[in-house]
C-alpha cells in the first residue's frame, strides 16, 4: 500500500457462484479499474473459484489493485467489507459489490457532491432504490440538484471516513447492507443520488 493516505479507497467484495456470475464480476472489476485509476482498490474475495483468485492476484501483482484478501470460506459480505475497512486508508470509502458496472466520471461525481456539501449528513451513490414504489416511499427531496433517498445505494456507495468511524462496521448477517443502512438512517444520513438530478 502507499505510505500516504489515498483520497479514496474502494472496497470491492466478491463471491463467484457460477459461470454467469464470474463473467459479471470480471466485467465489474475491469470497469472499476478503468474508471478509478487514482483510487486505492481493495478486493475481498470470499473464495469459491480458484481461477478467479488467480486472476485477482494477477491484478494485484500488476498494481491495478492495492490489496487482495482471500478468505478460505464464504464469510459473507458484511465480514468481507469489515476486513477491507480495517485496512483501508482513504479519506473517502466506497463500498461495492461485484455486480456493479462503472462509467467514466462516477468517482469524480461522488467526490464533487461531498465537496459541494461538506457539512451535510450524506452518503453518495449512482444507484437509486431499485423499485419505483419503494423509491417514492423513501424519497426525501433534493439537496441542490441531487435526489435524496433514505435507503438507496446499499450495494454501491461512497461515505466519508468519519461516517465509518461514527457508525462502525457491518454486522455479520445475511442482510448486512440493510442493517448498515438502518444505522445510517437512525443517525440522520441520507443518500444523495447523483444520476437522479433535477
Amino acid at each position: 500500500l502507499k505510505k500516504e493516505m489515498a483520497r479514496t479507497t474502494v472496497i470491492w467484495t466478491t463471491w463467484s457462484m457460477n459461470k454467469e456470475r464470474r463473467e459479471v464480476l470480471r466485467k465489474s472489476l475491469e470497469s472499476l479499474i478503468a474508471t478509478a485509476k487514482d483510487a486505492e482498490i481493495f478486493i475481498v474475495d470470499n473464495g469459491e473459484d480458484l481461477d478467479d483468485s488467480k486472476w485477482f492476484l494477477e491484478k494485484t501483482h500488476n498494481k491495478e489493485v492495492a490489496c487482495y484478501i482471500r478468505n478460505r470460506y464464504n464469510l459473507h459480505f458484511g465480514m468481507a467489507r469489515n476486513q477491507g475497512l480495517k485496512l483501508c486508508t482513504g479519506e473517502y470509502i466506497v463500498i461495492s459489490d461485484n455486480d456493479i458496472f462503472y462509467e467514466n466520471g462516477w468517482l469524480e461525481e461522488c467526490l464533487k457532491v461531498f465537496e459541494e456539501y461538506p457539512n451535510e449528513k450524506i452518503i453518495v451513490s449512482h444507484i437509486d432504490y431499485p423499485t419505483s414504489g419503494m423509491r417514492e416511499r423513501y424519497d426525501a427531496g433534493y439537496l441542490g440538484e441531487y435526489k435524496l433517498n433514505m435507503r438507496a445505494g446499499s450495494n454501491c456507495f461512497m461515505m466519508k471516513r468519519k461516517t465509518y468511524e461514527e457508525l462502525g462496521g457491518f454486522e455479520v448477517h445475511n442482510i448486512a447492507g440493510t442493517l448498515f443502512t438502518d444505522k445510517l438512517v437512525k443517525k440522520g444520513y441520507l443518500t444523495a443520488v447523483f444520476l437522479q438530478k433535477r
